[in-house]
């Protein structure tokens, strides 16, 4: 505080000062300050990798910093800030950079901080910075520069959580699936469009009746039947964002923040009150002469959101070892107070055991729909997409009704129940065949379904499930839940 307080004496009101220690939403502050402005931090602030902030307690310098920059950005658009805000590419501001190193401070905490115990102890203060801006303008172009100027552009990136850092990193950007590929789930499709249409269209009337306008859908049923296609499909339809996790890996869920960061994989930026109100203020922030008069200092424009998917797999496992608590969070982060606005959720799970008496939870989905094991139907068109040739026969001796191999094998997967991503994998190993390559798979097929057997003791039971070995697999049983059927949706 006293650190702070020499700064604001130093720079006095209207100069903001922010410092940041440890910023929990990605990585640190300091480290993103050097990886966006690498010429400017290099040899001056940064290690020789350019990785971690090094420097002399209270080392300062200037920065020069263009608006144009945030004109550049693959993710800016016009409606980034509110009305009255949008940068000036010819203007540029000076901002004072300062760092402070870590330290570590003996004393009691009655004598730091004023208050505890007066028993002597040692305060570890993580390296900062304090950034200081000419005006709240400046302030919120720069942070919003700082968080955006790495990001890809928007669409058909995949996200995974880092669970042991605690933040959000790009994988890769992965292939488009497009609906037609997808078999059996047309009524689940058309039913997505009309939610979805619904909270584009409608947002207004329904923040007005206080719903909030995120989708959220639990999908259940045995692995392997689409359930994470359809999440796919959907981005893929919208050239959405998709961010993926899984909650049993997330050791810190019971911190609050740490789920809404989860479920709720945005940036959005939410200025608090100033502490220097502007009595005769009328609440606009479009005076570009004081931006420190706002009410509530809005530069980023609150109206503004992106739709993104967030794929939450094996949520059953996650409910086995899940309390009281963590659930609370997991609900207030689907339908709390804070907006979700633009976030599209979709809950996997193979056993519904455990979320069929979970009926807090079940309330707040928009749909919650069973992915059977796929059709006849199903398989035979899959099949004929990778061996389009229907004139490929069995001997007479091996087929006397001389029906395409194609159905052959469509009728064998179907009473051995296999799901479309075993028959899609068994059948990829015949794809450089293109003339014989559906006869050895049909040949194969039996073959292929043994090989999935399990021996546990003197016991076996098989993946792709019987009617015994479904609970033991943990797949869902067809009557295990009334919300098994139900297609309707809830906006």
């Amino acid at each position: 505080m006293s650190i702070y307080k020499n700064l604001a004496a130093q720079y006095p009101h209207p100069h903001t000062i922010r410092g940041y220690t440890n910023d929990a939403q990605c990585w640190c502050f300091p480290s993103r300050l050097a990886r966006v402005f690498p010429k400017e931090f290099n040899m001056t602030l940064t290690d020789q990798f350019n990785l971690h902030m090094i420097g002399n307690e209270e080392k300062e310098f200037v920065l020069d910093f263009s608006e144009a920059l945030v004109l550049k950005c693959k993710t800016y658009s016009d409606n980034t800030f509110i009305k009255g805000i949008k940068p000036n590419p010819s203007v540029s501001h000076r901002v004072i950079v300062r760092f402070f190193p870590a330290a570590e401070i003996e004393g009691s905490c009655h004598d730091l901080l004023g208050i505890g115990d007066k028993e002597k102890t040692t305060v570890r203060y993580e390296e900062s910075v304090f950034v200081i801006y000419p005006n709240k303008k400046v302030e919120a172009l720069f942070e919003w520069y700082v968080d955006n100027a790495r990001s890809p552009e928007r669409g058909r990136n995949l996200y995974a959580y880092n669970v042991k850092e605690e933040y959000w990193v790009r994988k890769y950007q992965y292939v488009g699936l497009d609906q037609s590929h997808v078999f059996g789930l047309d009524d689940k499709f058309e039913m997505f469009e009309r939610d979805f249409t619904i909270i584009h269209k409608k947002i207004d009337l329904l923040h007005k009746v206080g719903k909030s306008c995120s989708l959220n859908y639990f999908l259940h049923g045995p692995p392997g039947v689409g359930k994470s296609s359809f999440a796919r499909c959907i981005a893929t339809k919208y050239n959405l964002d998709i961010y993926t996790a899984n909650l049993k890996d997330a050791k810190h869920i019971k911190d609050s923040d740490a789920i809404k960061s989860i479920l709720s994989p945005r940036k959005m930026i939410f200025k608090a009150e100033p502490e220097h109100v502007n009595t005769g203020s009328n609440g606009n922030c479009c005076d570009n002469d004081d931006y420190d008069g706002c009410e509530f200092d809005k530069i980023i424009n609150p109206e503004k959101h992106e739709y993104v998917v967030v794929l939450i797999e094996d949520f059953d496992r996650y409910l086995n070892s899940c309390n009281s608590e963590e659930m609370s969070n997991v609900l207030n982060a689907i339908d709390g107070v804070e907006p979700s606005d633009g976030i599209i959720r979709v809950f996997s799970a193979n056993n519904t055991e455990d979320i069929k008496l979970n009926k807090a939870f079940l309330s707040r989905m928009n749909g919650i729909w069973r992915f059977d094991l796929n059709s006849q139907e199903s398989i035979l068109k899959r099949i004929y997409e990778l061996f389009p040739n229907n004139q490929i026969r069995l001997s007479k001796e091996e087929d006397p009704e001389q029906k395409p191999v194609q159905e052959l094998y469509a009728q064998k997967a179907s009473e051995f129940k296999m799901a479309l991503r075993e028959v899609t994998n068994h059948l990829c190993r015949y794809l450089m065949d293109e003339s014989n390559g559906i006869v050895e798979a049909y040949k194969d097929i039996e073959r292929f379904v043994h090989e999935k057997e399990i021996k546990v003791e003197n016991d076996a039971f098989t993946i792709n499930g019987t009617d015994e070995d479904k609970q033991e697999n943990g797949t869902a049983d067809s009557n295990d839940t009334e919300a098994s059927s139900e297609y309707e949706t809830k906006v």
